[in-house]
């Protein structure tokens, strides 16, 4: 009985290393873009535009207490929470947990 095989998976193969990496298509990368976007102008709109409100809000609020106890690095750590937590689902300490 012969073998079929199946579609190829959008995916690169590199021998040398053997690793493999797989492209996002043009539209990920987009929101993803926006996404970072809207971090650097007001922490927790990447949650926002996920129809996250109430996470958002709270993240924005997070943001004007971090500012004012950490300055511009406590804003930073808010959006980069906010941003993670819209793109893999979980938040900062979860990601650094994971390693």
């Amino acid at each position: 009985m012969p073998v079929t095989k199946g579609p190829e998976p959008d995916a690169t193969a590199t021998a040398a290393t053997g690793t493999t990496s797989v492209e996002a298509p043009a539209g990920v990368i987009v929101g993803r873009g926006l996404r970072i976007l809207g971090e650097t102008r007001v922490p927790g709109a990447s949650q926002i535009l996920d129809g996250k409100i109430k996470s958002g809000l709270f993240h924005i609020a997070a943001a004007v207490v971090a500012r004012s106890l950490l300055g511009g690095l406590g804003v930073a750590l808010v959006a980069a929470n906010s941003y993670s937590k819209s793109t893999s689902g979980k938040n900062l300490l979860e990601q650094v947990k994971t390693y």
